[in-house]
């Protein structure tokens, strides 16, 4: 079958690999469409990044100084290089039609419309995921929706984490795929939603599904959100950015107010003034991807459900939930579609998505 990889650092191809053999409490996927998160998958592929988050970190040199210390410089070179030729799956995000279901999975048959998760299930032709991280899809939602299922479920544990009430103000920052699904479920906890990002046409976009205001960011941005809070500050911010600066970290801890909540689900340098944090008294939450079940062997690989009455809302649960307000109307995904592409065209689709200014 064929299947979307990165070979080293930033080369996306398409490329024959055998076709998975479905093991217990899994099934096989035939995708329609997956998704491109272009936040997250970009991320690994920009060599630049790469060289910058090394320079950045110096643990990772002293690494590689440890293991040519203990290896000799000749072994850890071979290794170095063969790191950067390695192959890695691009993708965790898709809806299509169950093809076979190992013996150890009872609910869910050939042909099933679902939506799937999971970390290395990737763009290709036929994918194997943990039952936990499948959703069916209502007859409502059409697959090219349905697809957004993880990223929503992501966008959802966050909002649950913040735990927005009726009549409180939330600024979501940072408005690519995560953020702009952020916004529309804060909205529907009863929130003020004030949107807010330095890309103008991202604000826009939040504020056409749904957003009560839409803040273009920079040096004003705390001036309007004080005066559409009254001076108060927002009740919660929940960063959706992705920065390796800390600098939309301390922006938020800037506009919540004293004794709010400041929610991290993006990934962004953490580093925060230790008198503000204290003076303001504020509550730092951090939403662990898809919800209760994540990165747990148990519940992922071996099928391993937590009991409802004591987990409400698992991954599982957050991804159903997600497809329900899709297919009920109140969730939009359509205008987060920027692109389509045949499976063969993924090396053009990250070329575009990586071109700096495109959309996500």
């Amino acid at each position: 079958m064929r299947q979307v990889l990165r070979r080293g650092l930033k080369h996306v191809v398409v490329d024959e690999v055998p076709d998975p053999v479905v093991r217990p409490h899994h099934v096989l996927v035939a995708p329609a469409y997956s998704l491109i998160s272009s936040g997250t998958e970009t991320a690994s592929i920009h060599k630049e990044g790469v060289l910058k988050e090394v320079a950045e970190n110096p643990s990772h040199i002293r690494k590689v100084l440890d293991v040519m210390r203990e290896n000799g410089p000749l072994n850890t070179a071979r290794e170095v290089r063969a790191k950067f030729s390695d192959y890695a799956v691009l993708g965790y995000s898709g809806a299509g039609v169950v093809i076979d279901v190992h013996g150890t999975v009872s609910d869910l048959r050939v042909g099933d419309r679902v939506a799937y998760g999971g970390e290395g299930t990737g763009h290709g032709e036929c994918i194997m995921t943990g039952r936990n991280l499948v959703a069916r899809v209502p007859d409502a939602v059409p697959l090219d929706h349905a697809c957004f299922a993880t990223l929503g479920s992501i966008a959802m544990n966050a909002v649950r984490i913040a735990a927005p009430s009726l009549g409180e103000s939330v600024v979501v920052l940072g408005l690519g795929l995560v953020g702009q699904l952020v916004a529309q479920l804060a909205r529907l906890q009863g929130a003020t939603v004030i949107a807010l990002d330095l890309n103008a046409a991202r604000v826009d976009l939040a504020r056409t599904l749904g957003a009560d205001h839409g803040v273009s960011g920079g040096s004003g941005a705390e001036a309007t959100v004080a005066a559409l809070t009254g001076g108060r500050g927002a009740d919660c911010v929940i960063v959706a950015a992705a920065a390796k600066s800390a600098a939309p970290a301390q922006t938020a801890l800037r506009l919540t107010r004293d004794r709010g909540r400041l929610v991290v689900v993006g990934a962004v340098e953490m580093s925060f003034p230790w008198e503000q944090m204290y003076i303001k008294e504020i509550q730092l939450l951090m939403a662990r991807a898809y919800g209760p079940g994540s990165y747990d062997p148990a519940y992922e690989q071996r099928g391993q459900d937590y009991p409802l009455p004591y987990v409400r809302w698992t991954e599982n649960r957050n991804m159903e939930e997600f497809l329900r307000l899709i297919g009920a109307g109140r969730v939009r995904v359509d205008a987060l579609v920027t692109h389509r592409y045949a499976l063969e065209e993924a090396p053009a689709a990250y070329d575009t998505i990586m071109t700096p200014g495109s959309s996500s």
